[in-house]
């Protein structure tokens, strides 16, 4: 396709409202930072990389002012983190380390496909159960 130099200048300024209009990288009035969309089988909407091996580094930072709003959000899916994972923490020491109480959401039944080490809060008994590999076992 070949395009005349009007027409490329007329491409390039729909390319920019566009960006304007729906997004913007630093800052925005329209409540998007930045977008990212792949509609690939193996795709990345966003990804950030710091790739400094020495200091404290971020490859994806959110930060929100609002106590009613969120840092990071994410629907659907998985999520996976490499690594030790800190609630509460900046330091966690294990996979997943939890500074301060941690609530699990009661339920009336032991959940199907148990494997060793899950564990839940029974609503009906109002014991913490643990699975042994066997059978649930409570905890006290």
């Amino acid at each position: 396709m070949f395009l005349l130099p009007g027409a490329i200048k007329k491409c390039f300024q729909n390319v920019i409202n566009h960006l304007r209009n729906h997004c913007s990288i630093g800052s925005a009035s329209n409540g998007t930072g930045v977008v990212g969309h792949a509609s690939g089988d193996n795709g990345r909407g966003v990804y950030g990389e710091a790739d400094d091996p020495f200091g404290v580094n971020y490859g994806v930072y959110g930060k929100t002012l609002s106590p009613d709003g969120y840092a990071g959000y994410f629907e659907g899916g998985k999520n996976y983190f490499q690594g030790n994972v800190g609630i509460g923490t900046n330091a966690p020491m294990r996979n997943l380390h939890v500074s301060d109480v941690m609530r699990l959401q009661p339920r009336a039944s032991a959940p199907d496909s148990p494997a060793e080490g899950d564990i839940y809060m029974n609503s009906s008994t109002h014991k913490l159960m643990v699975y042994d590999g066997t059978t649930w076992q409570a905890c006290w």
